[in-house]
């Protein structure tokens, strides 16, 4: 979990990880690119892969992170 998940991916790409753009859910399902309009916690995710190839999902969330 983040608080600032655009800071986080480019954080992340800045140390040579291959990171998705951010993106969310439409009310259709469909995953849209970019955050999501509603700033929803738990609503805006990014993914990438670690060295054994298992993807990992970062989420925004308001205020304290992971507290």
């Amino acid at each position: 979990m983040v608080t600032d998940i655009v800071a986080a991916c480019a954080e992340l790409a800045g140390r040579g990880v291959d990171v998705s753009e951010p993106y969310y859910f439409a009310m259709t399902g469909e995953r849209t690119s970019g955050v999501d309009p509603r700033g929803a916690d738990y609503s805006t995710f990014a993914d990438f892969k670690d060295p054994d190839g298992n993807t990992l999902l970062l989420q925004q969330v308001k205020g304290n992170a992971g507290e």
